[in-house]
């Protein structure tokens, strides 16, 4: 290991040399742990949570068909359970990215596993909504009674606290918002560190990484529904709630992998970032482009869970039984891991046009969106999702190469979970306003022309970010030589 890492420094300081000889190259720093060696450990426990995260949600769309069987109350309450688990296990991204800065991804990561396996466990014995959302809540909401010891008692008190402030629906509802920034804690201390820190031990193959992280998340999209499914004929969903709780598990084992970035390469990281502002100080035109690129997350968070949530029970509602409408949420996770997989291939390669192929995928998923309107017959319905399904796969594995063409490596860290939390603003709206739609339209077919109008306008906003950005360029490449005499002059003064 050592005589590797002094291999490692001595090309990293050979490759320094090299740039500092050569007239007008400028010498940077290339980080020694990239693209190599454990590099590649990380990214697979990287791909393993993505794995696990994606199949633990996609399984809602499927208990959401029987949670609205079984309880009987607002159809926009129950929704409400997905919303809180989707939205503010992204919305929490930002300080638990900090956090795993400061410290350590594992500890935070495995933290994170920990505290959903638990909430999961204690999930399994809900017999009413009012106790399965309060169950969600103390789901990821550990941390803040790390000093209380959790049992049946504790959920006891958690039953009677719910009875004594929730006697009615809308008091229900009041108390189930206010427990929202407990919901997803686990999830969210997962997600976005595991995508931080793989982005940070890859440079030259990070499309290739992050298509892999894609792919799993597709992967988990194709497994959640057909899994969940099984799992309610054999152990009804309270059985099912307890073996997702054991997935949960799995990810302190694949966090054990994310071995801390090397010494020299954080210092040089921290050293290239304070120079340029760790507070992401920006040019206004990059904040402006910054902030169109997460309204256009926005929507498109909105339209991603709208379907999450959704596709089963407008299978249904389309005439298929509800095993083949979860077959089909399966197609479609299961394309976009062909889409994913063609990203990964060639988005790396320099003819290949990301900023482009990134926008044409977000509006094809609008306009498959909108296809699903006319989806009556089962081949049609299942052609709709292959086509959406490989665009999603297509968008999402771009999504962190997107980031580092528009802002740099150097602010990726501060970028990506601004990003993750405007994605997961709209995982939180999005169903919850297309289950109060429901509750007075009664029509699901509302729901996809919202899900659609969503879409579309992350793409038009999208479109807006990237055009910004080209203005950029533009401008840079007509000021080189204005910006190489006066640095000779100043110079030479």
């Amino acid at each position: 290991m050592n005589t590797q890492d002094t291999e490692e420094h001595q090309e990293t300081a050979t490759e320094n040399a090299e740039a500092v000889g050569r007239p007008g190259k400028i010498a940077r720093t290339v980080p020694s742990h990239t693209d190599h060696g454990w590099a590649w450990m990380v990214l697979i426990g990287a791909c393993t949570n993505a794995f696990i995260l994606s199949t633990a949600a996609s399984s809602f769309s499927v208990m959401l068909a029987e949670f609205f069987i079984v309880f009987d109350a607002k159809r926009s309450m129950i929704v409400l359970i997905g919303s809180l688990q989707y939205g503010v296990s992204l919305m929490l991204g930002p300080a638990f990215t900090r956090l795993a800065g400061e410290y350590s991804y594992r500890v935070i990561v495995m933290t994170g596993g920990m505290l959903a396996t638990g909430g999961m466990c204690l999930s399994y014995g809900a017999v009413e909504l009012r106790t399965l959302i309060g169950a969600y809540g103390l789901l990821t909401g550990s941390a803040h009674f790390a000093r209380v010891r959790i049992d049946f008692a504790a959920l006891r008190y958690l039953e009677a606290f719910l009875e004594r402030f929730h006697c009615n629906a809308n008091r229900l509802q009041e108390g189930a918002v206010n427990h929202f920034i407990r919901i997803g804690f686990g999830a969210g201390m997962i997600n976005s560190p595991s995508k931080v820190i793989n982005g940070s031990y890859f440079n030259k193959k990070r499309s290739l990484a992050n298509g892999l992280v894609s792919i799993s998340t597709a992967v988990g999209s194709l497994v959640g529904p057909l899994l969940c499914i099984k799992l309610l004929e054999m152990y009804t969903w309270h059985g099912t709630l307890i073996i997702l709780a054991g997935i949960y598990l799995q990810t302190v084992a694949a966090s054990a992998l994310f071995r801390p970035i090397p010494k020299a390469a954080k210092e040089t990281q921290r050293k290239r970032g304070s120079s340029r502002s760790t507070q992401l100080t920006m040019p206004i035109t990059d904040l402006i482009k910054l902030g169109v690129h997460c309204l256009s997350n926005v929507a498109m968070g909105v339209s991603a869970f709208i379907v999450m949530t959704f596709w089963v029970l407008y299978g249904m509602s389309q005439g298929f039984s509800f095993t083949r409408a979860a077959q089909m949420m399966s197609v479609l996770g299961g394309s976009s891991v062909l889409g994913g997989f063609i990203v990964a291939a060639t988005a790396d390669r320099q003819w290949f046009p990301r900023h482009v192929v990134f926008v044409l995928a977000t509006l094809a998923i609008s306009l498959f969106n909108f296809a699903f309107l006319f989806a009556r017959d089962l081949w049609v319905y299942a052609l709709c999702c292959v086509l959406c399904g490989c665009s999603v796969g297509v968008r999402t594995s771009m999504e962190t190469t997107i980031l580092v063409d528009l802002f740099g490596i150097q602010h990726l860290s501060i970028v990506q979970p601004i990003y993750s939390l405007c994605f997961g603003l709209g995982a939180f709206v999005g169903p919850l306003t297309a289950g109060t739609l429901l509750d007075y339209t009664d029509n699901l077919k509302l729901v996809v022309i919202l899900c659609g109008s969503a879409s579309a306008v992350g793409a038009a906003l999208l479109s807006g970010a990237l055009y910004i950005d080209y203005g950029q360029k533009r401008t840079r490449r007509e000021a080189p030589r204005h910006g190489a005499s006066s640095t000779v002059e100043t110079i030479f003064d």
